[in-house]
């Protein structure tokens, strides 16, 4: 049969090389102007890149460990030498610096009691939650910030704000305190990598397998009832067999259109936070990583920066081209998201 996926970031991709193993076959098409998707990475020269979405793979992403084996991919993957990502905190002037032993920074700020009621919890959770990302829907009643609220203030601000909302990009009163749960027990013992010449790379090269066309946006989907849906395209109508939607939920509602009602209800209701990634870079005689979380969490958590109320104009203005940027990186607005 031919089949259309539609989006060639790491899902696109994947669902193009399993259908393509079954003796389909697939076209990918990709809106924007490169392959990769979220894990898009601009490079701004020998040896510097920035990856403008997925930072990282870990020890825990077991069916992309497995794929990457699969097609040979493994020698790709870098171990970091040291992850400080929340380890470091930045408040009122002062640094604090995580211990040798691995104790986080934040340690630094809590008091005795405090200490005892997080240890506490961690275990509670450790002993838990299912492994594996296991989704315990037990605890999606609730939102992140309101699990975690009765350990105490410094607790949910110095620990976990830093901790959650910098990766996910996500207010913990607008995370489920199920996935909270989930990600604190696969941390323990986890491995974390990045990926040689940007995280885009395993599905670039995988690319070169498939076929794929950029900037082909479609419009709309139709799905007939005797079978096979028609796709809308600048260039007109395209038939298939079938399709695959790898496309952010936002894009997908707009190209199911009425039809979301028959496919999948809720999906009108994602929405995607703003987000701004920075590069620098010094000259150094050694390579060296810096990661600081700045405090509060709405200034800068993590490796995004999330934003108040009213500073999306400005922000989207700026990636526009109303303010200078880093030298030789290209500013992109995606589906609401700002990157830099």
């Amino acid at each position: 049969m031919r089949i259309a996926v539609v989006g060639s970031g790491p899902a696109g991709m994947t669902a193009a090389y399993r259908l393509h193993q079954a003796g389909h076959a697939v076209e990918v098409l990709e809106a924007c102007d490169v392959v990769g998707g979220r894990t898009h990475a601009e490079r701004l020269g020998p040896g510097h890149h920035c990856d403008t979405g997925a930072g990282w793979l870990t020890s825990f992403y077991n069916h992309t460990l497995a794929l990457f084996d699969e097609l040979g991919y493994r020698d790709l993957l870098i171990r970091p030498r040291h992850v400080r990502g929340a380890a470091d905190l930045r408040t009122g002037g002062r640094v604090y610096r995580a211990e040798p032993d691995g104790e986080r920074a934040a340690y630094q700020l809590l008091s005795p009691e405090e200490r005892r009621a997080l240890a506490a919890y961690l275990e509670r959770v450790y002993a838990e939650q299912p492994a594996g990302l296991t989704i315990d829907l037990a605890a999606d009643d609730r939102d992140a910030e309101a699990e975690v609220a009765p350990l105490g203030s410094s607790v949910v601000d110095y620990v976990f704000r830093p901790w959650f909302e910098g990766p996910f990009f996500t207010p913990l009163n607008r995370m489920s305190a199920a996935k909270l749960r989930s990600w604190l027990k696969a941390y323990v013992g986890a491995t974390f990598y990045q990926v040689a010449g940007g995280m885009d790379t395993p599905w670039l090269r995988l690319a070169e397998r498939m076929e794929v066309r950029t900037s082909a946006p479609v419009h709309a989907v139709h799905l007939r009832r005797s079978g096979g849906v028609d796709l809308e395209l600048p260039a007109g109508a395209r038939s298939y067999a079938g399709v695959v939607l790898a496309c952010p939920a936002t894009a997908a509602t707009r190209i199911l259109g009425e039809q979301i009602a028959d496919v999948l209800p809720w999906l009108g209701e994602v929405r995607y936070s703003p987000e701004v990634r920075v590069y620098a870079a010094r000259p150094a005689a050694a390579d060296a990583a810096l990661g600081i979380h700045l405090m509060p969490a709405g200034l800068a958590v993590g490796t995004g920066v999330r934003l108040r109320p009213g500073q999306h104009r400005a922000a989207q203005t700026a990636c526009r081209g109303g303010a200078p940027h880093p030298v030789g990186a290209r500013a992109r607005c995606r589906a609401g998201a700002v990157r830099a």
